[in-house]
């Protein structure tokens, strides 16, 4: 399952899934360099590792949607 990194906050992360749950991780178990916005994927072991082709996916979309809504009104 997909995570997105909503926050960092202290020694936490703040993750969403697409279920729409939130949940509280400990940053240990989150691979080096995670950041708001990373996508990371929960591992059998219980750790995540980066999911670095789902983030850009991730982006591209919410760049595109962003340039949707910001030039509607210019039409």
């Amino acid at each position: 399952m997909l995570y997105y990194i909503d926050r960092i906050e202290g020694d936490s992360a703040v993750m969403d899934n697409d279920s729409g749950e939130r949940t509280v991780v400990s940053l240990s178990l989150l691979p080096e360099g995670i950041r708001d916005g990373s996508v990371v994927r929960k591992m059998p072991d219980g750790t995540f590792a980066a999911d670095m082709k789902a983030e850009a996916e991730r982006r591209k979309a919410m760049t595109e949607r962003f340039n949707r809504l910001k030039n509607r009104n210019k039409k």
